[in-house]
Parts: C-alpha cells; structure tokens; sequence
C-alpha cells in the first residue's frame, strides 16, 4: 500500500488505519485530509477501498475553475451515513469475493 499513501501524503492527505463499522472499507475525510481505511480488514482487503478513497480524494483536489459545482450528495457515496462529512465504501460480499 505504500506507493498509494505516498500518493495521498503528496497531495496533503494522510492515511490511517482504524476501526470501524464492519461493513465499511473506509472513508474520506476533506476537512482533516485524512484517509481512513478500516482495520478490521485483511491487509489484501484494505487496497480496493484506499483505491477508491483516493478517487474521492483526487476529485477534490484536481479540480479546475470549469468544474460543475456538486453537492455532497452528488459527489459522495450515497449509501453513506450521513453522520460523518465523509464517504465510506463498502464491502458487501460478491461472487468473486464470497
């Protein structure tokens, strides 16, 4: 995971890992710049939801002038709760990982 915390430290962000909600993989937090990846998961399990933690990271800070203005709820997960100002992804069993 280290190429990918040197991308978020890059930018600003640190990456931290800490419990949470068994359900989540993880969350991004803009006004701390933190990543938080969930360590109740495997280390295997922890790479897909920092992958898409850093998406949320890069959509806020590569953004340019002409860029369309987006809610929170345009921007984040919407199955998120709303008890944090951040995005959490889950991770509900599939076919490929069940």
């Amino acid at each position: 995971m280290l190429p990918l915390t040197t991308l978020a430290e890059g930018v600003g962000y640190s990456v931290v890992v800490e419990p949470q909600p068994e359900r989540y993989g993880g969350c991004c937090d803009p006004e701390t710049h933190t990543l938080a990846i969930n360590r109740r998961k495997s280390v295997n399990h922890r790479v897909k939801p920092l992958v898409h933690e850093l998406g949320h990271m890069l959509f806020r800070v590569e953004r340019s002038d002409d860029d369309p203005e987006l809610s929170y709820s345009e921007e984040g997960d919407r199955s998120a709760p709303d008890a944090r100002p951040t995005w959490h992804t889950t991770t509900e069993p599939t076919a490929a990982t069940s």
